[in-house]
């Protein structure tokens, strides 16, 4: 999507993945379409949070959402045992 703030025009994506800091990055569609904001989910619970709270809107949006959800969710996860690996997805 392209957007004009301040006079500079932009592409901007509903939803991206900042895989450095394990942060999703949505536009906050609640505010649309007086204001613009990007806001930054810094764990799988708030992106899931997200959701439910309605700051992304539309089918392919959420399942965008959910899928980096689930990624970020899967990348903070520290140790090595598969059992919880596999336990901590399911938790995800």
């Amino acid at each position: 999507m392209n957007v004009t703030v301040r006079g500079e025009t932009r592409h901007y994506r509903t939803v991206t993945f900042d895989a450095v800091q394990n942060r999703v990055e949505l536009i906050e569609q609640r505010l649309l379409p007086h204001e613009f904001k990007i806001v930054a989910m810094r764990d799988f619970r708030e992106t899931a949070r997200a959701i439910t709270d309605m700051i992304v809107r539309g089918a392919g949006a959420i399942g965008a959402t959910a899928g980096y959800g689930l990624a970020q969710g899967a990348r903070a996860f520290r140790g090595r045992d598969a059992k919880r690996f596999s336990a901590h997805v399911e938790t995800v």
